[in-house]
């Protein structure tokens, strides 16, 4: 999704094998490591498994979502509501986020009424990422 009127919901994915709803939200920041993300956009972004487990909670936040954002954000509902699937979110940034927020981060998840979980990738492990798809822990793409 990745738009205006998105409410941090940059990406939506059902895994149905798997049973789980994927949520991802990116921030790019122009300095890698740089700028450390705002506690606000970090638990809101946690809170929103506490959106996704109450109705009125969620009722008030597809209001004025984009169309598109809101029917992929009500399919993921049903499942996780419906069908027990679990809800993983990811916050990734190329920014810096301190321990202490993403331990508040894990907490307001962990409070939920769902099953869920929160991981923070933030620019120190996205080179930590790289550097191991680089020495070869990825197998090499192949020409086609």
């Amino acid at each position: 999704m990745g738009g205006p009127r998105d409410k941090s919901l940059d990406a939506i994915f059902v895994d149905e094998p798997a049973k789980k709803v994927f949520i991802v939200q990116g921030k790019y920041r122009q300095r890698l490591n740089g700028a450390t993300e705002h506690r606000s956009d970090v638990t809101a972004f946690a809170d929103l498994a506490n959106t996704f487990s109450d109705n009125e909670a969620f009722a008030s936040f597809v209001e004025g979502l984009d169309s598109a954002a809101a029917g992929k954000a009500e399919a993921a509902r049903k499942r996780i509501r419906s069908r027990a699937y679990r809800l993983q979110l990811y916050y990734v940034t190329t920014g810096r986020c301190s321990p202490s927020l993403t331990e508040e981060a894990e907490r307001i998840v962990r409070q939920a009424e769902l099953s869920g979980n929160i991981d923070i990738i933030d620019g120190k492990r996205i080179l930590r990422l790289l550097s191991d798809y680089l020495d070869g822990v990825a197998p090499p793409r192949t020409a086609t």
